[in-house]
């Protein structure tokens, strides 16, 4: 049975797949709308991280959230710096940065699965 820690680590997860496979069909439609990662476009890795955190959550997996989670927060942190600095843009939806709404995102699945009682 999931905890309500488990619920909003899904939640979370599930909008934040939402958002990446947007990001991802605009890249694959449009080409260079995602910012590369050492050559591989952000919006591919974030997916793959948000993946990993549900499916981590449906499969009581501790070492795949906290790839996935570490993932996330790097991308999220990097990009978010580099966006600061104006020497990386993310991708914005509705005047927000996305990198800066990831970095709240897997800020957020972070305390939750600290706060996780098993």
């Amino acid at each position: 049975m999931l905890t309500k820690s488990d619920a909003a680590v899904t939640f979370i997860s599930v909008l934040g797949i939402i958002g990446s496979v947007f990001l991802v069909y605009r890249e694959l439609v449009y080409g260079n709308y995602c910012p590369q990662f050492f050559g591989i476009p952000a919006c591919y890795l974030t997916l793959l991280a948000y993946a990993m955190v549900l499916i981590s959550v449906v499969a009581f997996r501790k070492l795949l959230f906290s790839v996935g989670t570490f993932l996330g927060l790097l991308l999220a942190i990097w990009f978010s710096v580099h966006h600061y600095s104006r020497s990386i843009i993310c991708p914005i939806y509705r005047d927000i940065p996305l990198c800066y709404a990831s970095l709240v995102a897997f800020g957020l699945i972070l305390v939750l699965g600290l706060l996780r009682t098993e």
